[in-house]
Formats: C-alpha cells, structure tokens, sequence
C-alpha cells in the first residue's frame, strides 16, 4: 500500500466514524423522544421495558440521572444535550 492508498483508507475510516457517531446520536434522540413520549401519554414509568430503555440510554449517552432530578427532566437534559 503506498502512501496515498494509506491516506485515503485512513480519510474514508475517518469519514466512516464520523457518520457512525452522528447515526448513533440519532437513534439516542429517537429512542429519548420516544422513551418522553411514552412517559407523558402513559403509565409507562417503573415498568421493566422502561427500567431496560433508561439502562440503554445511561450507556449510550454516559450522563447520569443528578440527585432530585425526574426521569422526565434527566430525559429532556439527555435529549438537549444531542
């Protein structure tokens, strides 16, 4: 490999990262609103499939719910934060 094969494979990882992080960052506000949308419109708090989607949303975004802060606030602080 020669030195511009290794640049261009190294601009099309580089490339191919970036679109990844802004894909993930999607599906992270996607899941969110949706996770928000449920929460509003029904009893969906405290239910095992809402304990799961608050543990995915904690692992992808790496922001912790702050003491005294709702589910709903730490939600929309996630949801802003994007």
């Amino acid at each position: 490999m020669n030195v511009t094969d290794k640049h261009v494979a190294e601009n099309r990882a580089a490339i191919s990262k970036n679109l990844q992080n802004k894909m993930n960052k999607q599906m992270l506000k996607q899941i969110v609103s949706q996770e928000l949308d449920l929460l509003f419109r029904t009893d969906h708090w405290g239910t095992e499939d809402q304990i799961a989607m608050e543990n995915i949303i904690l692992d992808r975004s790496g922001m912790e719910c702050k003491d005294q802060e709702s589910i709903e606030e730490y939600y929309l602080r996630i949801y802003d934060s994007i």
